[in-house]
């Protein structure tokens, strides 16, 4: 099948489901945030649609993350009733171990305020970036985690969006390892029928469908950024950094780093090009490797880092009815 027909074949995209409606949130002023909050100058971090600031709740002197997000930077359709649809995603998740917490949210006139736990540790990229490659016993507690807190969210109706190593915080405590999954920025409600059109995501951890024609099935797309992010783990770098190289789908296992063969066969499975050969989430949650606790490896350091999605352009035909098999292409 040719890459225009497969594309015509993919199917129209179907609504989201309607969500219970959640806690309302009551407009506010940056005042009432500020007797509530100190916030610090401080950056923890910025994303496509905002920037986090290290703050303090008065109350009690818990520590916090506050997001500031302003509102022209929020496209329409990631907002629901004059809410950030990261709000509303955060709350359907509130209850999911490994996921970010949702403490309070203001609104003023030209701004949305999200404040969330904050946790002491770092991003994974940077960890990964300290370490390099990380052994698979390591591999193994901090990836059945994240694994773990996806499931959960796509068990309550959300689906992330952009699974990646920046978007995983890790802490280290008392000897143990515990990560958490932060920014649904670019997340949006799950729909396991639904053929989506689009993608706010990172490009590098998108799949070849979506690089192809614009179009993915949900679970498919996290499946592929879930075994672009256990290579990641295992080798020290992300596998794929160009359109071709992601359309080819090749992994490569470099001499250098030790890879037992059965994290290989997840790693392999996940990113089958084909979205109907790719394991399911759950194939993924209960597959061999994560009971296992393999032995020490050592490699490569990482050197590279990922691009926005929104620095690239890729263009496709518009009109799509069935879900794609890529080895039906013709490039």
């Amino acid at each position: 099948m040719k890459l225009k027909e497969m594309c015509l074949s993919l199917g129209q995209r179907v609504k989201p489901p309607v969500v219970t409606p959640l806690r309302e949130a009551v407009a506010t002023s940056r005042r009432e945030l500020r007797l509530l909050y100190e916030v610090e100058e401080r950056v923890l971090g910025r994303g496509g649609f905002g920037t986090v600031h290290a703050g303090t709740r008065r109350s009690d002197g818990l520590r916090v993350a506050v997001k500031e997000v302003r509102r022209s930077s929020v496209p329409a359709t990631m907002v629901e009733e004059g809410v950030p649809l990261e709000v509303r995603l955060l709350q359907a998740v509130e209850d999911v171990p490994g996921v970010i917490r949702l403490l309070d949210y203001f609104a003023t006139s030209d701004t949305f305020y999200i404040v969330m736990e904050r946790v002491e540790g770092r991003d994974l990229f940077d960890f990964i970036s300290e370490r390099g490659p990380l052994e698979e016993g390591l591999a193994v507690r901090l990836f059945r985690q994240v694994v773990e807190a996806v499931v959960g969210c796509q068990e309550r109706g959300v689906q992330h969006g952009d699974v990646k190593d920046e978007n995983i915080l890790v802490e280290e405590v008392e000897g143990e390892v515990l990560v958490r999954l932060i920014d649904l920025g670019s997340g949006t409600w799950f729909s396991p029928m639904s053929i989506m059109t689009e993608y706010e995501g990172t490009r590098v951890y998108s799949p070849p469908e979506w690089i192809a024609c614009r179009r993915y099935h949900q679970e498919a797309l996290t499946v592929w950024s879930l075994g672009v992010l256990l290579y990641d783990i295992l080798c020290g770098d992300i596998p794929f950094e160009t359109d071709k190289e992601i359309m080819e789908g090749k992994v490569v296992w470099w001499q250098e780093v030790a890879v037992s063969s059965m994290a290989r066969d997840l790693v392999t499975r996940c990113l089958s090009k084909e979205q109907g050969s790719r394991l399911t989430l759950q194939e993924v949650a209960s597959h061999p490797w994560l009971s296992n606790l393999p032995t020490q490896t050592q490699g490569l350091r990482r050197n590279k880092r990922s691009f926005n999605l929104t620095n690239l352009d890729t263009s496709c035909s518009s009109s799509m009815s069935t879900s794609p098999t890529l080895s039906q292409m013709s490039l």
